[in-house]
């Protein structure tokens, strides 16, 4: 019984919850639509909004994960 103890434990030590360093990928779509919120909806106003963005781990080994937002960022 012992040994099925240490061997639970050294196996839940190898699933470590790890952060994966991602690069983000801002579409041309996204900077269209910021400008065109930013002059008729936001003018002036400097709060936070709210956007939505994809995150994305599928890639080849080596590649970083992606952060990607587009044009329907705002569309919350």
């Amino acid at each position: 019984m012992a040994s099925n103890i240490s061997g639970a434990s050294s196996s839940s030590a190898e699933l470590k919850l790890q952060f994966a360093p991602f690069s983000s990928a801002l579409e041309a779509g996204f900077w269209h639509q910021l400008t065109q919120k930013k002059l008729n909806d936001y003018r002036l106003d400097e709060s936070p909004k709210f956007i939505k963005g994809y995150y994305y781990n599928g890639d080849p080994v080596g590649l970083p994960t992606r952060l990607t937002l587009e044009f329907s960022a705002f569309d919350v």
